[in-house]
């Protein structure tokens, strides 16, 4: 799942420090730290807002827990392009993200003859039961705390790019 920030001068403004921070040294590290620390503010605000209550409520915390960025500490780098990585390993993650469909199935009885169960009073024998499909809409957790830390992750980066210019 990837998330851009849209933003004319954001990128008009990327180019020309890319262009100065290939030839400085010092910029790698600056910018792959501006990076990190970017991505950490979208990890903060996803655990500790959207995925407390804001968007899911949490039942065993797992999905909280396997947020994580990539890499640990800097950036990733190929040519003169910077990145880091913040998701989940978990497989709902990204089903809640998007939103999902469950289709229908059919519960049959195990042990017994029959399935007994309570409906508006009146109790219910079947030898099977179909439940119908569902869809779930999404509950978004990632894309919002991208939205909400933008103004803070573009203060990182001009911060980074006043460095490497100095």
């Amino acid at each position: 799942m990837k998330a851009k920030i849209d933003k004319k001068e954001f990128y008009q403004w990327w180019r020309k420090f890319r262009l100065k921070a290939s030839k400085a040294k010092k910029s790698n590290s600056i910018v792959a730290r501006a990076l990190s620390n970017a991505a950490e503010l979208v990890l903060t605000r996803s655990k500790t807002y959207y995925l407390t209550g804001a968007a899911l409520r949490v039942r065993t915390g797992r999905l909280r827990s396997s947020v994580t960025k990539a890499p640990k500490t800097g950036s990733f780098r190929r040519g003169n392009k910077y990145w880091v990585e913040v998701g989940t390993s978990v497989w709902y993650g990204a089903a809640w993200e998007m939103g999902f469909t469950i289709p229908s199935y059919v519960i049959r009885p195990k042990n017994k003859k029959a399935l007994r169960f309570i409906k508006d009073g009146k109790e219910i024998f079947a030898k099977r039961v179909v439940i119908p499909a569902r869809t779930e809409k999404p509950r978004k957790w990632l894309e919002p705390a991208i939205k909400d830390e933008e103004p803070r992750i573009m203060q990182l980066l001009e911060r980074a790019g006043i460095q490497v210019w100095q």
